[in-house]
Formats: C-alpha cells, sequence, structure tokens
C-alpha cells in the first residue's frame, strides 16, 4: 500500500500529535523485549513483538487506507497512517533481528532503511524520522500464505517423543561434558532468574545459570552438576559465564542433572 499511495517513496513525517498509538505499542516493545532479554525469558520477548504486530494489524483494519485513498482531501491522513505503519515495520524488524537475521534485513530492504539499523533498539526509542524520499522496495511475500494441498500428503509415523533430527557420533563428540563441582553461588544483582555459580571442573570457572526461581544460591554449594565445558563464553547481565549447567524439568520445576554416586570432579561424561 505504501508503494501505490505514496508514490513509492516513504512520505514525510506527519505532525508530532498525530496518530501515535502505534509509537506507543513500539516504545512498550522495546522495553519489554530488554527486560525478557536480561531475564532469559525469550519467548516474553517474541510475545512482546507479536502484540506490536496485532497493533499493527489493528492499526490498518480500523483507519481503512483504501478508503482515505479514493478522495485526495484525505491524502494528509493517509500518509500518516501508511508512515506510521513504516515507522511500525521498522521497530518489528529491529526487535526480530536476533531472532530472524535475514527476515529483518529484508524488512528493512524493503521500506528503504539501511539495513545496520537492525541491531540498534534506540532508533525506536529516541524516535528517529524515517528518511522521506527514500524509494521503497516491493518484494516478494516474506512470510507466503501456506495453501493445503487438494491431496494430503502421508503422514510421518509418529514418535513417543518429540525427537531432533539425528546426528553423527562425530558431531555428538565435539560436546565436551564434564562433572563440575559447585564451590560458590549468589544471586546476579537486579535479576530475579539469575545466579552466578564458581565451579570446579579441573579448573576453576563461573557460569551463569537461570536456575533462581527453582534453587536458592546457598542450597547449590557442594553439588556435582553436568556442565557443557567447551561452551563459547557469553555475558548474561554483565558476568562472563565460560560454560552451561544442564536441568530438565520435574513436577517441582527445574531439576539439575547429577548423579546417584559420587563422580570425580572434572570426570568426562559420556
Amino acid at each position: 500500500m505504501a508503494v501505490k499511495y505514496c508514490d513509492g517513496k516513504i512520505p514525510g513525517p506527519p505532525a508530532a500529535d498525530l496518530e501515535t498509538s502505534l509509537q506507543k505499542t513500539a516504545l512498550k516493545a522495546v522495553t519489554e523485549v530488554e527486560a525478557s532479554f536480561a531475564d532469559m525469558s525469550l519467548h516474553k520477548a517474541l510475545m512482546a513483538v507479536w502484540e506490536l504486530i496485532s497493533a499493527a494489524n489493528k492499526y490498518i483494519v480500523e483507519n481503512e487506507p483504501w478508503n482515505l485513498a479514493k478522495d485526495p482531501a484525505h491524502s494528509a491522513k493517509l500518509f500518516a497512517i501508511m508512515y506510521r505503519m513504516l515507522e511500525a515495520l521498522r521497530a518489528v524488524a529491529i526487535l526480530i533481528s536476533p531472532f530472524m537475521p535475514q527476515a529483518a534485513e529484508k524488512i528493512l530492504h524493503q521500506i528503504g532503511l539501511d539495513t545496520k539499523l537492525k541491531y540498534d533498539l534506540d532508533v525506536i526509542r529516541q524516535n528517529e524520522l524515517l528518511p522521506a524520499g527514500n524509494a521503497l522496495v516491493r518484494g516478494e511475500s516474506l512470510f507466503p500464505r501456506v495453501t493445503a494441498e487438494k491431496e494430503a500428503p502421508p503422514q510421518p509415523k509418529k514418535t513417543a517423543v518429540d525427537l531432533k533430527p539425528e546426528i553423527e557420533y562425530d558431531e555428538f563428540a565435539k560436546v565436551d561434558l564434564r562433572v563440575a563441582k559447585i564451590l560458590a553461588a549468589e544471586a546476579v544483582p537486579k535479576s530475579n532468574k539469575l545466579i552466578k555459580l564458581r565451579i570446579d571442573i579441573g579448573e576453576e570457572r563461573t557460569i551463569v545459570a537461570g536456575i533462581g526461581k527453582d534453587y536458592k544460591p546457598e542450597d547449590l554449594v557442594g553439588k556435582s552438576i553436568v556442565v557443557v565445558a567447551n561452551l563459547k563464553p557469553a555475558k548474561l547481565m554483565g558476568v562472563e559465564s565460560h560454560g552451561m549447567l544442564l536441568a530438565t524439568d520435574s513436577p517441582a520445576g527445574l531439576t539439575l542433572i547429577g548423579f546417584d554416586r559420587e563422580a570425580k570432579t572434572g570426570a568426562k561424561v559420556r
């Protein structure tokens, strides 16, 4: 619609007080996405993005730009609606870039923007103006509608559990699992979920795990657990985590993977 109604270019920005509902929803999404990443609740980040997408869909339906386009007297309102929708698409592209980087780049390219914007939340937070006059690109649909086939293909045999695709042993052998003894544990400030652990796997390391809702730091000291020892370090809430512990779900919440007999600290798990 922006290509059709705006002569294939980004229109000029509307008055600051005109049509701001989508801007407010985008700012709310930024706050929720940042909080979700800090808390390692990535599904909540995607839910926040989806709320913005739903708001944009509702915005289009309520404003009916296809009807406004029939009367030149409504051109100012039409351009304002198109501008706000392009802003919303920019915000969506930036917010989904950690999850769908290629789709984010395509969105930014199609709405005439520099793809380097995709990692910068300040673009949304500071409400940077879109570059009026930049050419829009009518590309292929990023997410084509799926249509049912006339004849349903044969269904794969159902398995008891939802397993990932099979791998060769050589691929599994790249993962270095070790017995780790927890030497110290403390909650990570400003997080209600992350715990910093000092562990011994034959050498001392620090790892950060999102188990704070299921374990108290003082209850973890002395436990022997299983960790992925050759995972590349990553920073979580400003703390470098060098490794990852293994846990699974139980009726009572998360439970750490451990041993039914005393295991040697630093031993390989195979």
